[in-house]
C-alpha cells in the first residue's frame, strides 16, 4: 500500500491496545481498519483486521 493519510493517535491506539479511545468511538476504529485492510469490515469481523496488518 503507497498511500499515505494522516490518522488520530488515539485512532491508532484503538487498534494497538484494548481500550476503545477514538474520539469517534467505533465508527473511527472501523474508518482506520477499513483503511488499513482495504476491506468494508462487518463488526464482527473487526477482530481479525489487526491480525491482517501485522507486519509478516
Amino acid at each position: 500500500m503507497t498511500e499515505t493519510r494522516s490518522v488520530p493517535l488515539a485512532d491508532v491506539l484503538s487498534v494497538t491496545t484494548p481500550n476503545l479511545l477514538s474520539a469517534r468511538q467505533m465508527d473511527g476504529l472501523i474508518d482506520l481498519l477499513n483503511w488499513m485492510t482495504g476491506d468494508q469490515l462487518e463488526v464482527w469481523q473487526l477482530p481479525r483486521a489487526p491480525d491482517e496488518c501485522a507486519p509478516r
